[in-house]
């Protein structure tokens, strides 16, 4: 009879729950797509809707486990804020667009002194007191949200808020440090779980929680990425790239830390996963992969797709990029447009993995995250645009990266490094194909001009070279 870690994993689109055995196994899983409503400015996600989910699937996945559960462990997108009342009741639901961004500008222009992540939630701190908003008690981070949810404990990672205890200028914006969780290490217990969750999810009520990850740093944990130069790729909502340098680079995007010596920098192919199910959605093909798993000819038939569908971020910055298929014709079908996507997001990767690789240096392998990693097209196609052999897990690598932190916390590995040597789990290794390398190489040089074209078209509908 198999012992239990449980992760619970809040996506940007979706919330895992997962049983992970202490040599890493996935035992139990299961998946629930967010609710999104709308309102004057865009999609919105009710906090409230999380805690419900996850409750039911907690309770589920308790339910089909023979052994004992050992503990929970949390990972979660980090650029979330949630803005809690008096009764820890969200004052406002968690939105994915810009409606902060003037907060956000004036936040950086005054060259605080915290991670781009925590300018972030400030910049939405400051955008709902405009608002009029009830006063504000606590502020959290999504997945800290459902830390205190399970425990009543206020805590973060340091990968989520600041590397180390202090919120630095932080304190100031918000006038009231008590408002910011406690920034921990993600494999510290932060408490044990609350008497009437665990009476609903069947668990005894000193089932311990650790503080957990932000998802990105649980990812490359979970991949086993925990040395220098190690270097991760998340399919998920957004495509990620992330590599660990053992050294400071000061040129580079820091991300955040890999405690206790390694520093992470990457870039954010913004909406990338996200572009994949916006089409499905508008193709009325949902949750179906055909076309995303067929073996079809490089170039989609001519078309090229430009991944822009929120902007840019990486390598550059620039919030007036948008999406767009070039070269479509009536021969056209859903099919082409598909490929176009899959080939479009991993261009738009390979533009990220070479900077990053400029920064950290060759990696010492390239192992995948995220549910795009389960889409045997797409997977292939980024491959061969990057020349490089892609290592593959079971598209549950945040929940075992977040389980990683719990069986270090709970004492059964003594450090990260051993606990990758004995749950690391590989299912298979994708390899360049020398043909497709060379065409995916010319196609990647043909898109890259039509890129760098429609970047000056951008530039200068803003008068931004003015």
């Amino acid at each position: 009879m198999s012992d239990s870690l449980i992760a619970i994993d809040l996506g940007t689109s979706r919330l895992k729950v997962a049983a992970v055995a202490l040599d890493g196994t996935l035992q139990y899983a299961l998946e629930r797509r967010h609710q999104e409503s709308k309102d004057q400015f865009g999609a919105i996600q009710d906090p409230a809707g999380w805690w419900t989910d996850t409750q039911e699937l907690l309770k589920n996945i308790v339910a089909k486990i023979p052994g004992q559960v050992l503990g929970i462990a949390i990972s979660g997108r980090g650029g979330a804020g949630i803005f809690l009342d008096d009764n820890d009741r969200a004052i406002t639901g968690v939105w994915r667009d810009s409606r902060h961004a003037e907060q956000l500008k004036a936040l950086r222009q005054a060259s605080l002194d915290c991670p781009s992540v925590v300018l972030n939630v400030l910049a939405k701190y400051q955008w709902v007191k405009e608002q009029n908003s009830p006063p504000i008690k606590r502020i959290c981070y999504a997945k800290d949200y459902l830390l205190l949810c399970l425990t009543g404990e206020h805590q973060t990672d340091w990968a989520t808020g600041p590397d180390g205890s202090a919120w630095g200028d932080a304190e100031d914006v918000v006038g009231n440090a008590t408002r910011l969780p406690t920034s921990r290490l993600p494999w510290d217990i932060a408490g044990t779980i609350k008497k009437e969750v665990a009476a609903l999810a069947g668990l005894p009520s000193d089932t311990p929680v650790v503080v957990g990850a932000h998802d990105g740093l649980a990812a490359n944990i979970g991949s086993g990425a925990v040395s220098d130069r190690d270097l991760v790729v998340t399919l998920g909502t957004h495509a990620v790239v992330r590599a660990n340098s053992a050294h400071k680079i000061v040129a580079a995007h820091h991300f955040y830390k890999l405690p206790p010596d390694l520093n992470i920098y990457g870039g954010n192919a913004l909406w990338a996963g996200r572009s994949v199910d916006w089409f499905l959605d508008l193709v009325h093909r949902s949750g179906e992969f055909d076309l995303l798993t067929s073996k079809r000819k490089p170039g989609a038939k001519g078309v090229s797709f430009l991944p822009y569908l929120g902007g840019q971020v990486a390598p550059e910055r620039n919030a007036h990029r948008t999406g767009r298929f070039v070269g479509l014709r009536l021969e056209h079908d859903h099919m082409d447009l598909g490929q176009s996507i899959l080939e479009g997001t991993s261009f738009a990767v390979k533009e990220i993995f070479n900077q990053v690789v400029g920064w950290t240096g060759a990696p010492n392998f390239v192992r995948l995250s995220g549910g795009g990693s389960k889409s045997e097209g797409w997977v292939r196609i980024l491959a061969n645009t990057l020349n490089q052999t892609l290592e593959l897990s079971d598209g549950y690598v945040e929940s075992r990266g977040a389980a990683m932190c719990l069986a270090v916390a709970l004492g059964h590995h003594v450090d990260l490094r051993a606990a990758s040597e004995n749950m690391l789990v590989v299912t298979e290794a994708i390899k360049p194909e020398r043909e497709l390398v060379e065409e995916y190489a010319e196609l990647y040089e043909q898109w890259a001009q039509l890129d760098r074209r429609s970047l000056r078209r951008s530039v200068r509908s803003v008068g931004l070279d003015r």
